[in-house]
Protein backbone atom coordinates (compact mmCIF):
# COMPACT_ATOMS: atom_id res chain seq x y z
CA UNK A 1 0.00 0.00 0.00
CA UNK A 2 1.43 3.28 -1.02
CA UNK A 3 2.46 6.04 1.54
CA UNK A 4 -0.04 9.29 1.84
CA UNK A 5 0.55 12.11 0.52
CA UNK A 6 2.32 14.87 3.09
CA UNK A 7 0.61 17.80 3.36
CA UNK A 8 2.95 20.39 2.19
CA UNK A 9 2.31 24.00 3.32
CA UNK A 10 4.32 27.42 2.97
CA UNK A 11 4.59 29.54 5.74
CA UNK A 12 3.46 27.05 8.36
CA UNK A 13 6.08 25.92 10.87
CA UNK A 14 7.10 22.43 11.03
CA UNK A 15 8.52 20.20 13.12
CA UNK A 16 11.01 17.54 11.72
CA UNK A 17 12.55 14.86 13.73
CA UNK A 18 15.58 13.10 11.69
CA UNK A 19 16.75 9.69 13.01
CA UNK A 20 19.54 7.43 11.88
CA UNK A 21 18.31 4.31 9.55
CA UNK A 22 17.08 1.23 12.36
CA UNK A 23 17.83 4.12 15.22
CA UNK A 24 21.50 3.66 14.10
CA UNK A 25 23.70 6.66 15.51
CA UNK A 26 24.16 9.00 12.72
CA UNK A 27 26.59 11.74 14.61
CA UNK A 28 29.77 9.39 15.57
CA UNK A 29 31.65 13.18 16.46
CA UNK A 30 32.64 16.66 17.30
CA UNK A 31 33.18 16.89 13.14
CA UNK A 32 29.52 15.45 12.44
CA UNK A 33 28.03 17.85 15.45
CA UNK A 34 29.89 20.96 13.23
CA UNK A 35 29.04 19.52 9.45
CA UNK A 36 25.38 19.04 9.78
CA UNK A 37 25.01 22.77 10.84
CA UNK A 38 27.10 24.18 7.95
CA UNK A 39 24.80 22.62 5.06
CA UNK A 40 21.59 23.06 7.01
CA UNK A 41 22.26 26.64 6.86
CA UNK A 42 23.85 26.40 3.51
CA UNK A 43 20.82 24.20 2.05
CA UNK A 44 17.94 26.18 4.18
CA UNK A 45 19.05 29.36 2.19
CA UNK A 46 19.35 27.96 -1.22
CA UNK A 47 15.63 26.49 -0.89
CA UNK A 48 13.96 29.02 1.62
CA UNK A 49 13.32 27.96 4.99
CA UNK A 50 13.78 29.81 8.00
CA UNK A 51 15.54 27.64 10.94
CA UNK A 52 14.21 28.54 13.79
CA UNK A 53 16.32 25.72 15.74
CA UNK A 54 17.89 22.78 16.15
CA UNK A 55 18.82 19.55 18.02
CA UNK A 56 21.24 17.35 17.60
CA UNK A 57 21.36 13.82 19.78
CA UNK A 58 23.68 10.87 18.86
CA UNK A 59 20.92 8.87 16.96
CA UNK A 60 18.47 11.46 15.78
CA UNK A 61 18.15 15.51 15.35
CA UNK A 62 15.21 17.51 15.90
CA UNK A 63 14.45 20.69 13.48
CA UNK A 64 12.51 23.62 14.05
CA UNK A 65 11.67 25.78 10.61
CA UNK A 66 8.85 27.52 8.27
CA UNK A 67 8.84 26.99 4.74
CA UNK A 68 8.89 30.02 1.84
CA UNK A 69 7.45 27.69 -0.24
CA UNK A 70 4.87 24.83 -0.57
CA UNK A 71 8.60 22.69 -1.72
CA UNK A 72 11.30 24.24 0.41
CA UNK A 73 10.80 22.27 3.29
CA UNK A 74 10.95 18.73 1.57
CA UNK A 75 13.82 20.02 -0.81
CA UNK A 76 15.91 21.13 1.96
CA UNK A 77 15.51 17.94 4.15
CA UNK A 78 16.10 15.66 0.50
CA UNK A 79 19.87 17.34 -0.18
CA UNK A 80 20.66 17.03 3.42
CA UNK A 81 19.81 13.86 3.48
CA UNK A 82 22.20 13.40 0.24
CA UNK A 83 24.84 15.07 2.21
CA UNK A 84 24.06 12.75 5.09
CA UNK A 85 23.63 9.86 4.17
CA UNK A 86 21.74 7.10 6.58
CA UNK A 87 18.94 9.64 7.86
CA UNK A 88 15.75 9.01 7.51
CA UNK A 89 12.96 12.25 7.98
CA UNK A 90 9.91 11.97 9.49
CA UNK A 91 7.33 15.23 10.03
CA UNK A 92 6.03 15.53 13.35
CA UNK A 93 3.31 17.94 13.47
CA UNK A 94 2.62 21.60 11.82
CA UNK A 95 0.86 24.09 14.49
CA UNK A 96 -0.15 21.88 17.51
CA UNK A 97 3.14 20.25 18.27
CA UNK A 98 4.89 23.75 17.95
CA UNK A 99 2.49 25.32 20.37
CA UNK A 100 3.10 22.44 23.05
CA UNK A 101 6.77 23.58 22.54
CA UNK A 102 5.95 26.87 22.69
CA UNK A 103 3.90 26.22 25.78
CA UNK A 104 6.74 23.95 28.16
CA UNK A 105 9.60 25.88 26.73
Amino acid sequence: MPRRARLSLARVPWHILQRGDNRSVCFHGEQDYQFYPHYLKELAEKFGCAVHAYVLMTNHGHLLLTPTRKDSAGMLMKHLGLCIPGLETILCSANSQITRIEQHG
